[in-house]
């Protein structure tokens, strides 16, 4: 494994940009990539990022993939061209243990949601968590504003694309209120330092 002190705190944050997802270089070369992700501003032109990343590439950090979910290996020296830039880099698993040993996530605080509108027009969401007592808590609140069902334990449960456990928690609810969107951020906590709290 790569120890974070041999990488510098902009790779780090490069790290942090694709935790929860996958991003394309487009995106993370984007002037409002700090608001998309809601990070800390990265202040790389396009061609110092796509250098970072073939850096982060090759210390096996993360990897890269086409639109068609085939294997690219950047170099340094790469024009930055249109199909560059829609290239999908993803953390891999020695990415994602760097990423946690410096951003020290607390998974038991971690939230995930997922989203769905169904034919009827009406959204129905799907909140993960490794700890059964935080969806317990979100419940109870949530009964006021949509149809709740219950807790369900499910087995291997993926908190983000890298990241999996052996089991978590699954709640589903579908929305009566519109009030729904505050809750929900207020429920996500902090879950793990920030870049200005690194040491």
């Amino acid at each position: 494994m790569v120890n974070q002190s041999v990488i510098n705190k902009v790779a780090l944050l490069l790290l942090d940009y694709i935790v929860e997802l996958p991003a394309t270089i487009r995106q993370l070369a984007s002037e409002d990539a700090d608001v998309m992700f809601n990070k800390s501003p990265h202040g790389l032109s396009t061609r110092e990022l796509v250098s970072e990343i073939s850096g982060l590439q090759g210390k096996g950090l993360i990897y890269i993939e086409g639109d068609n979910g085939a294997s690219f290996r950047l170099h340094e020296g790469d024009d930055v061209s249109s199909e560059i830039l829609d290239l999908k880099v993803c953390l891999s698993a020695a990415g994602g243990k760097l990423w946690e040993s410096a951003f020290k996530p607390d998974w038991n605080r971690f939230l995930s949601v997922d989203m769905e509108i169904t034919d009827s027009g009406g959204e129905v969401f799907r909140l993960g968590a490794l700890n059964k007592a935080l969806l317990e808590e979100i419940r109870e609140q949530l009964r006021k504003l949509a149809e709740v069902h219950h807790i369900e334990g499910v087995t291997s449960w993926r908190a983000t694309y890298w990241k999996q456990f052996e089991r978590g928690y699954q709640l589903e609810f579908s929305v009566k209120k519109l009030e729904i969107d505050s809750l929900l951020v207020k429920s996500r906590k902090q879950w793990c330092l920030n870049r200005s709290e690194l040491g």
